[in-house]
């Protein structure tokens, strides 16, 4: 790293992701100004520890150096073994990956098929509560998969996708990983990630966004974030292949939330419970106007998280943010 690399704002997030797609060959510069108006000046940029160039190529411009985008097929190929085929998308560019699924499966998208889409940025990507998710590209992994199965309430979706994460997560070499009620995915005593289920006609986006490079204090708002932001390059001493992430974490989601739909999930709900990282920890649960404090006893998929001071269950949509170590 040197002096010289400016660092990359978020207002060109979608500008470099869309280059990242363009190739060698580079995008004109007429059609960047057409989709993103201001255009990023050509020379050296640094994003969270990975640096790349913007170089002038004839009317246009390209990108160089930087990591590879995310390769649709290699990741379609693996989810074609396993599952038996899945619709995948991938853009340079969407506003919501959950928004876009919801979209299309309310519209019967894929039927018969697995459909899940990811981006190479978001411009609204969200968490829960509508607070704004970072997703840089070359960074993460941003993607959504449509859950058809009527008969699982969200709160057994999530925890399907929840085990299906750590599983995936396995199989791409980082082990290790915790879940952090409600949605927050722990390795290395940092958040690298989280999972946002947003239901609406005939099915549920399953959105998972995973923090994969570089320093993620960088690109998250680690000021607004309640527990320290991580990668799982940080976290694990590498970074997984985006690809052979996406597709191993979108295979075990995908199995855990068949197994629990048809009756098969007891194995799925004791992996979510035994991989609870909350259990025996003082927190604050902020629940709209009011703060419960204690220790949390039990944490459970279909009741929410239990304190020991309180008998109350408290589920996932009564609960505003969950601070550890506080005092009430």
């Amino acid at each position: 790293m040197t002096a010289a690399l400016r660092k990359c704002s978020r207002q060109w997030y979608p500008a470099v992701a869309f280059l990242a797609h363009g190739g060698a060959e580079g995008v004109s510069a007429g059609a960047l100004q057409a989709r993103f108006g201001a255009l990023p000046a050509p020379g050296a940029y640094e994003l969270g520890g990975a640096g790349f160039t913007i170089e002038v190529s004839g009317d246009g411009l390209r990108l160089a150096g930087a990591p590879p985008p995310l390769d649709a097929e290699a990741a379609r190929a693996r989810l074609a073994r396993e599952i038996g085929g899945a619709d995948l998308r991938v853009f340079p560019v969407l506003d919501s990956t959950n928004e876009y699924v919801l979209s299309a499966g309310a519209a019967g998208a894929a039927s018969g098929t697995e459909l899940i889409v990811a981006a190479e940025t978001q411009t609204r990507g969200r968490g829960r509560w509508g607070r704004a998710w970072a997703s840089p590209p070359f960074m993460g992994l941003w993607f959504s998969w449509w859950c058809r199965a009527r008969s699982l309430a969200p709160h057994l979706v999530a925890a399907a996708a929840g085990v299906g994460v750590l599983r995936g997560l396995v199989r791409a070499g980082a082990p290790g990983a915790r879940l952090r009620w409600p949605n927050d995915i722990q390795l290395g005593g940092g958040k690298i990630g989280g999972i946002l289920v947003e239901c609406g006609a005939g099915g549920c986006a399953v959105g998972v966004g995973l923090n994969v490079r570089g320093d993620a204090a960088e690109y998250v708002d680690a000021d607004r974030a309640p527990r320290r932001p991580m990668s799982i390059a940080q976290a694990a001493g590498a970074a997984p292949e985006r690809d052979a992430l996406l597709a191993f974490v979108c295979v075990e989601i995908v199995g855990a939330a068949r197994a629990v739909a048809s009756g098969r999930g007891a194995a799925v709900l004791d992996a979510w419970r035994a991989a609870q990282d909350l259990r025996g920890r003082r927190v604050c649960l902020r629940i709209k106007d009011r703060m419960r404090a204690g220790r949390v006893r039990e944490v459970d998929p279909e009741r929410g998280i239990r304190l020991d001071e309180h008998a109350e269950w408290f589920m996932p949509h009564a609960v505003l943010r969950v601070e550890e170590g506080c005092e009430e």
